[in-house]
């Protein structure tokens, strides 16, 4: 079945009749869009589409051969037709093959590709015969094909109509269809503010689809009014004080609708989220507000890491009570080791005993006799073995690298910021002012409807519940931070009663707050000695199982 005949079925105005018994012919596009399941393509105006435009000279020429579709030359559209034409169409990302002129000429002769020779050098041998004795080979060797003969022009081949690819390669919409004129409105937020306000706005309004967007925007100003936190999470809190804090930094809405009205913000691009932020910042000391409803939000998740980080810490210090004995004596026995290498020298004496933060030194003082062993080794074979035995057990070690990983000035930052926090709340509810982090005392006033004259008594928002919540929040959770201040008070009294046990308060007290400073954490300290302990104690009792066997073979 040929191509060009389907051509002429076309430009033919009457339908070519079928006979019984003779193959009836359907054409390329028709057979697609049965397969396709198209039912509502309209087939008239594809065979219309479909027609071979050609130009009247070329069709008189073809006439004349008595052949309609043999053109002398292919008609081509002007460029600006092909890209109106194609511009709704999607886009096939492809890479192109590079000119023929830019080819090296080295690679089109095939007769002198390294690859094919060594391969006709192995298969020669493979024949028994040496690579140069085989011609015939090497006449294989010339490739006659031209490159890019894939696609050189066939006159068999046709074009996708235009009408198809409208149908199924068209360029899909977007998926969000901006109002028209959008795009030249102005924008007070900027990129950032509007994604995460919008967001905020978005998922209220999946949960509560019936509202508009004035109404959502009057329920987020309640919401913040009234603390309910039930419709602002502290996610939303988060993203919304940030904006605030912005835009108060900015004053952008502010002086717009000073010199605009409120009315004016329609005019910029997303109204309503310019509107929320207008009306959020009618708020009285909205800033102080928001700091505060976050902190409740958090309230009893950090409630909780602080009671478990305190519990976590005070374990680990007992660790030092639980082995007070066998750290006396291993410091003891130490002690008497140095100063005796240390005798009648340079070094430095130490009389009334050695830091802490020297404990390190023990394990990288090597024997000269041994190397393999350090002075840590004969300190705690020169202990009693129930003593040694019995220093730092599995589950203290446990405990010790529990409280290392949480490290003791973050534990006490976190109650003391808790705690603070909550003092702050209380104050509001005794004297009305609010300090903030930045340390300045704010007085927190309750919204006003109207501005009232003096005369009159203003009239107050009934929305305005924050002081009345705030005052709840203080009464419900005075005990919690009443635990956590002296939980906090214990563990560091603890950790300081340690260091002195050590005797070396001025190392490890107070402890650090970075790792830049020149103190170090106590319960990082006697954690790395419970390790080393451990270690070179396995080592000993090896050495000193080796040494028995070796004196009962020598006496047997």
């Amino acid at each position: 079945m040929g191509l060009n005949s389907l051509h002429i079925h076309w430009a033919q105005k009457k339908p070519r009749p079928t006979n019984k018994g003779k193959q009836t012919k359907i054409n390329a596009v028709t057979l697609l869009v049965m397969v396709m399941g198209l039912k509502d393509f309209k087939y008239r105006s594809l065979k219309s589409k479909c027609r071979v435009r050609r130009p009247p000279r070329a069709r008189a020429k073809a006439s004349a051969r008595g052949h309609p579709c043999q053109l002398a030359k292919p008609w081509q559209s002007p460029k600006s037709k092909k890209h109106e034409a194609k511009k709704n169409l999607v886009t096939l990302h492809w890479k192109a093959l590079p000119k023929a002129a830019e080819l090296d000429s080295a690679a089109k002769m095939s007769s002198n590709d390294p690859l094919l020779q060594s391969c006709r050098d192995l298969l020669c041998i493979a024949k028994g015969s040496p690579p140069s004795a085989d011609k015939d080979m090497a006449s294989h060797m010339t490739i006659t094909e031209a490159l890019a003969g894939a696609f050189q022009a066939n006159q068999a081949c046709e074009d996708m109509p235009d009408s198809m690819n409208e149908v199924y390669f068209k360029r899909r919409e977007a998926a969000v269809q901006f109002a028209p004129g959008d795009a030249n409105k102005n924008s007070i937020l900027d990129e950032k503010h509007c994604r995460m306000l919008g967001i905020l706005m978005g998922k209220y309004r999946m949960k509560n689809k019936d509202e508009s967007q004035r109404q959502i925007v009057a329920t987020m100003k309640r919401a913040v009014l009234s603390c309910r936190y039930d419709i602002l999470k502290e996610e939303g809190l988060s993203m919304l004080r940030k904006v605030v804090r912005d835009a108060l930094d900015g004053k952008g809405i502010s002086n717009y609708v000073k010199a605009h009205g409120a009315g004016a913000l329609k005019k910029l691009k997303d109204p309503w989220l310019h509107r929320l932020v207008y009306e959020i910042l009618k708020v009285p000391q909205i800033e102080e507000r928001l700091e505060c409803m976050l902190f409740q939000t958090a309230f009893e998740e950090s409630v909780a890491k602080c009671s478990r980080n305190i519990d976590i810490m005070c374990e680990a210090l007992m660790t030092v009570n639980d082995n007070r004995g066998c750290l006396r004596e291993l410091f003891n026995i130490a002690h008497r080791f140095g100063t005796a290498l240390n005798s009648n020298c340079l070094a430095p004496q130490a009389p009334q005993g050695f830091s802490i933060v020297s404990l390190e030194r023990l394990a990288q003082t090597k024997s000269t006799a041994s190397p393999k062993h350090n002075m840590l080794h004969f300190v705690l074979a020169m202990m009693k073995p129930e003593m040694s035995a019995a220093l730092f057990p599995d589950e203290d070690l446990k405990a010790l690298s529990a409280a290392k990983s949480l490290k003791s000035y973050t534990v006490y930052q976190d109650c003391a910021e808790l705690t603070e926090g909550f003092f702050a709340l209380r104050e509001i509810c005794e004297t009305g002012k609010y300090q903030s982090n930045t340390g300045e005392k704010v007085k927190i006033e309750r919204r006003r409807m109207t501005k009232a004259p003096r005369d009159k008594e203003e009239t107050i928002d009934s929305d305005d519940c924050f002081h009345s919540v705030i005052q709840a929040f203080v009464e419900k959770n005075e005990d919690k931070i009443n635990q956590i201040a002296s939980g906090c008070f214990a563990a560091f009294r603890m950790y300081k009663e340690k260091a002195l046990f050590f005797d070396d308060l001025g190392s490890v007290y107070p402890p650090p707050k970075d790792d830049h400073d020149s103190k170090a954490d106590l319960v990082a300290v006697i954690y790395k000695l419970a390790m080393q302990v451990r270690l070179h104690l396995t080592e000993v009792e090896q050495a000193v199982t080796c040494l028995a066997m070796q004196s009962r073979r020598a006496t047997g």
